[in-house]
């Protein structure tokens, strides 16, 4: 038999064999990620993605203040400005077919916020991922349409050039903020600016997105506002504003002690322009009611100078009317534990030995009312 020689492997090449090789770069993916990159159709659908994340190319910046014909279509250059690559044919893209007058407020202005105007722009199947929307809400004000007829007319009968419509002022938006502040209407405000701020609030508002903050109630108040003009801070004030409001209110016409009860002759309706801070009383509650404390002639009566006259002393025997429905049943001698006024509501107690509690609202001198559905409650001390 013949011997098989094996040849020896030199140390240094044992120890090169033994040395692990570094992995290719595609091997340090999982398996399954390297099949699914390699496949054409998953490359397709990174391109498309990729694509869908590039920038828009037309941006909707939403006025804050604008007028529109109220029988006309509002079109969205009437309320935005436009600019881009789309920016000319969206111009005549019709936002609404009209301008309803049910949903306008009380002043009446029409508020057309972005969520809303977003809404309108994928019914028209615009992809919004080309579009950059900024802005809030925009104020609509519906105007009436001029008589567009031209007769034929002397020279003597030829009317005066018409006017140009006002332009809206920063002015305009404070009043209108501090209107919506203290729930009053713009025609019941009267504003003092100070004189320093006079050119920044007569400055027109097209082309440039304001924020009118009011802070606070008081007899002169402070407005923060912040100017933006495309997607940067133009300008941003915080300005004072002294505040009167015309209301109805009450003079008294003589000196009213407190305690006393005010009668009819004793207060005049006057229409006046107040601060913010004094809240006068209405005839209804004032008349019939108690001051709280001293009034001097001619001076406004205010909600905090009035009560309601005390009808029940402490200790009075009273009788209380307790209904059930249509059931009513009289409990007579009941004691009242405490000085109660028209309307509020105290604890009464029994005076036939049971010291049986329940309260009933003082109604009348002597008289009180309770609901069935207060319990009576065991005695115990005062």
């Amino acid at each position: 038999m013949k011997r098989r020689i094996q040849r020896q492997v030199p140390w240094s090449e044992r120890v090169r064999e033994r040395r692990p090789r570094p992995p290719v770069a595609p091997a340090s993916l999982p398996p399954i990620a390297q099949r699914y990159l390699a496949t054409p159709r998953v490359l397709v659908l990174i391109i498309s993605l990729l694509a869908s994340l590039s920038p828009a190319n037309t941006r909707i910046n939403l006025r804050t203040v604008v007028r529109a014909p109220a029988n006309a279509p509002l079109t969205l250059s009437q309320i935005a400005h436009l600019t881009g690559d789309d920016a000319d044919s969206l111009a005549d893209l019709v936002i609404l077919e009209t301008l309803d007058p049910t949903t306008a407020t009380a002043n009446g202005w029409i508020n057309l916020d972005i969520q809303r105007l977003r809404e309108i722009l994928q019914q028209h199947n615009l992809r919004l991922s080309t579009l950059e929307l900024r802005g809030g809400s925009c104020a609509i004000l519906p105007t009436t349409p001029t008589n567009t007829s031209h007769p034929t007319l002397a020279p003597a009968e030829l009317p005066a050039p018409a006017r140009a419509q006002p332009t809206t002022l920063l002015h305009d938006l404070a009043a209108s903020a501090i209107a919506t502040k203290l729930a009053v209407a713009p025609t019941d405000l009267r504003l003092t600016f100070d004189d320093r701020d006079r050119d920044f609030l007569h400055a027109p508002t097209r082309g440039r997105t304001y924020n009118v903050k009011p802070a606070g109630v008081s007899d002169r108040m402070s407005i923060a506002i912040t100017v933006y003009q495309g997607d940067r801070i133009a300008d941003s004030r915080t300005i004072r504003v002294d505040v009167l409001i015309r209301r109805q209110s009450l003079i008294a016409n003589r000196e009213i002690r407190r305690g006393e009860t005010i009668a009819a002759t004793d207060a005049a309706p006057k229409v006046q322009w107040l601060p913010p801070t004094i809240s006068p009383a209405n005839r209804t509650d004032t008349i019939g009611r108690v001051a709280t404390r001293t009034i001097a002639p001619n001076r406004v009566i205010e909600s905090h100078m009035v009560e309601p006259p005390i009808v029940v002393k402490r200790g009075d025997m009273v009788t209380i009317h307790c209904l059930s429905g249509s059931i009513l049943i009289e409990i007579q001698r009941m004691r009242a534990r405490r000085d109660a006024r028209e309307g509020e509501t105290i604890e009464f107690e029994s005076t036939d030995g049971t010291r049986k509690r329940l309260h009933a609202r003082a109604d009348a001198p002597g008289r009180a009312v309770i609901v069935a559905a207060n319990a009576i409650s065991p005695g115990g001390g005062a």
